[in-house]
């Protein structure tokens, strides 16, 4: 929880310990909960734009999912070539 805390807050996790020393547990957690909604507003305030339009969402899935499968195909036909399993 140091570490998510220390992300969240852009601290390093030796000073997250020195902030917390001789708080209780149910502070911090309390604290890294914060944090973390805090962190993740702007992901949250995004995605409230975005999810209406669910063709869009569609569209924009299916065009990262056809670029992966072109990124992965050379890596997933060496490994399959080096293992000796499936198609080339």
């Amino acid at each position: 929880m140091i570490d998510v805390y220390a992300v969240a807050r852009g601290a390093e996790p030796a000073k997250v310990e020195s902030e917390f020393e001789g708080a209780g547990y149910g502070d911090f957690k309390k604290a890294v909960a914060e944090a973390v909604v805090e962190y993740l507003a702007p992901v949250r305030e995004r995605y409230a734009e975005l999810r209406p339009d669910e063709a869009a969402l569609e569209e924009t899935f299916a065009a990262g999912a056809e670029k992966a499968r072109a990124l992965a195909a050379p890596v997933v036909a060496d490994v399959r070539e080096r293992m000796g399993i499936g198609p080339a």
